[in-house]
């Protein structure tokens, strides 16, 4: 933590949803704010920051720049770190079966994907949330 003024400041994080053209799947982006002394577009303060240390390995050793990328956002095009999506559909069907995939909510699909990538780089989908999109009856 660091002192702002007096106060603590905790660093903050926005993070976005975009569907991939490409991949055709969804992509998170993130942005770290109110990090002190560091550059928010850092690799290793955004890894040191949001990735819990149970996926830092596994994010670091996917491809050849690991699992977070930096390129330009979807709607500002501005640089921004994201999940890169390349994995997400093998990760998605692991999660899914194929007989349940085509049959799934695109609500419940979402929250599953949440949950996997998501928790990746510290984003908690609310186990309220999963009740009522993953486990109400149609």
């Amino acid at each position: 933590m660091s002192r702002d003024d007096g106060l603590y400041r905790v660093p903050a994080v926005e993070y976005e949803i975009y569907l991939s053209p490409i991949y055709r799947v969804p992509v998170l982006y993130l942005r770290l704010m109110h990090v002190p002394d560091t550059d928010c577009m850092d690799l290793p303060s955004l890894y040191r920051w949001l990735v819990p240390l149970l996926f830092k390995e596994q994010l670091q050793d996917v491809g050849v720049l690991g699992a977070i990328s930096i390129a330009n956002h979807p709607a500002s095009q501005v640089p921004t770190n994201f999940v890169h999506p390349c994995n997400t559909s093998e990760a998605m069907e692991q999660a899914l079966p194929l007989a349940k995939h085509s049959s799934v909510k695109p609500e419940a699909y979402l929250i599953l994907w949440m949950g996997i990538v998501g928790g990746s780089v510290g984003l908690e989908v609310p186990l309220a949330m999963v009740s009522e999109t993953v486990c109400s009856p149609e």
